[in-house]
C-alpha cells in the first residue's frame, strides 16, 4: 500500500524561501487548501508526474521542481506528520479578520539550518494573506547558527535568552527585550539553553 504524499502551507512557505517555484505532484498527492492559496499568491507552477511502475522521479524531474535536499526534507516531515492534523493551531476568527490564536494548540515545525542537529522550530501564526507582514512562534535549544536576513525582523523574547553576533559584535537579549534586524544583515543566532521568541517579519519599503 503506498504512502500518500502531503503538501501543507508550511512546505509551501519554505520552497518560496529557497526559490522554489516548481512543485510535481501526482494522483496519490495531497494538497490542503491554505497550501492552495499559498502556490496560487507565489505562482507557483504544477506538473503532474506519470505514475510509473516504481513511482521514482528520474532526475530531470527533480531538477525542475524542489532541489534534492528540499525533496529530502519534504518527504522525512510526510513521514513523522503524514498521520497528524494540518492545522497547526486552534483560532477563532471574525469576519473582518481578526484573529485569536490558541496558544496552547499551537504546534511548531522544523525551521532548516545549515545543521541538521540545530534545534530550531517555528510556527507562523499571521502570514501575508492577511497582512503584510508575517508572524509566529519561535523556539531554539542549545544551537548556533547563520542566518542572511532578506525582510525587516522584530522579535520579543518571551522566555530564555540567546546571543546575536553581527560583524564580529556581540549583543544578548534575555526574557522581556525586544530586537529589531534590518534587511540584509547576517547574523549569527547562538542559544546555550533554551529561548522563546514572538517575531514579525515585514519588507523593507
Amino acid at each position: 500500500m503506498s504512502m500518500k504524499r502531503l503538501i501543507c502551507y508550511a512546505d509551501i512557505e519554505t520552497a518560496h524561501q529557497q526559490g522554489e517555484n516548481y512543485l510535481i505532484i501526482n494522483e496519490e498527492t495531497i494538497v490542503t487548501p491554505l497550501a492552495k492559496d499559498l502556490m496560487e499568491e507565489y505562482q507557483f507552477q504544477i506538473r503532474k508526474e506519470s505514475q510509473s511502475s516504481d513511482n521514482k522521479l528520474d532526475e530531470e524531474d527533480l531538477g525542475l521542481s524542489f532541489s534534492k535536499e528540499s525533496l529530502i526534507a519534504l518527504l522525512r516531515k510526510v513521514l513523522t506528520e503524514g498521520n497528524t492534523s494540518t492545522n497547526y493551531f486552534e483560532a477563532d476568527t471574525h469576519k473582518n479578520g481578526l484573529k485569536v490564536v490558541k496558544g496552547d494548540t499551537v504546534k511548531l515545525s522544523k525551521f532548516e539550518t545549515a545543521n541538521d542537529k540545530d534545534q530550531v522550530f517555528y510556527q507562523e501564526l499571521v502570514g501575508k494573506k492577511e497582512m503584510p507582514v508575517n508572524a509566529g512562534m519561535l523556539e531554539i535549544t542549545e544551537s548556533t547558527f547563520d542566518l542572511d536576513l532578506t525582510e525587516n525582523e522584530i522579535n520579543y523574547v518571551v522566555s530564555g535568552s540567546l546571543t546575536f553576533i553581527i560583524d564580529g559584535t556581540k549583543y544578548h537579549a534575555k526574557a522581556g527585550d525586544t530586537i529589531y534586524m534590518p534587511n540584509h544583515s547576517k547574523i549569527t543566532w547562538c542559544v546555550k539553553d533554551h529561548v522563546k521568541l514572538f517575531y514579525v517579519t515585514g519588507p523593507t519599503k
